[in-house]
């Protein structure tokens, strides 16, 4: 299924469960983030390159470097230092990403029995944890360097919880029943 088959077919689903007839008021996506962190090993210059073309090769994008705003003595953290890298997707990469997250990542994630309803924040914004990067299919296992964590948030029109579980699920996305 090409992105525009996928597109149409949200679009259309969406429509008939909020009963919007004029396209321009549908609830949309907005954009995604996708972020990676690189923890302690923000000294190794080595990894650093290694988590930024791991997230470059996930997203299709180049990232941008994320730098702390605060120091935590407990974390060894000292203001300035960078924590990891983010990208921002939009457009025809943001329903390319969305399709392979919701068809290809989520799926082959161990123990998936849906995405927590409550990881849907009060704004409407669906955000989703993976501890590590293997889930993605652009990334080999086996030459990886390290295992490190990513973040997707999915940034919507709608500023509601329970609607924007309903926009979620005409996207594609399962949920879990705890709520």
């Amino acid at each position: 299924m090409n992105n525009k088959e996928f597109i149409d077919g949200v679009k259309e689903k969406i429509a008939k469960e909020f009963a919007v007839k004029n396209v321009n008021a549908l609830p949309r996506l907005a954009k995604i983030s996708v972020s990676l962190r690189v923890g302690r090993y923000k000294e190794d210059q080595k990894s650093i390159e290694s988590a930024r073309e791991e997230l470059r090769t996930i997203t299709g994008q180049r990232p941008s470097e994320r730098i702390s705003k605060k120091s935590i003595s407990s974390f060894k953290l000292k203001s300035g230092d960078m924590v990891g890298f983010l990208v921002t997707l939009r457009g025809d990469r943001m329903w390319s990403f969305l399709q392979k997250l919701v068809k290809v990542v989520l799926p082959s994630v161990r123990d998936f029995s849906g995405t927590d309803p409550r990881s849907i924040d009060h704004q409407g914004n669906l955000s989703i944890g993976f501890k590590d990067q293997t889930p993605f299919p652009e990334i080999d296992p086996n030459k990886i360097d390290k295992l490190r964590g990513v973040g997707v948030t999915l940034t919507t029109s709608l500023f509601d919880s329970t609607q924007s579980q309903k926009f979620f699920e005409c996207i594609g996305f399962v949920f879990s029943k705890t709520r």
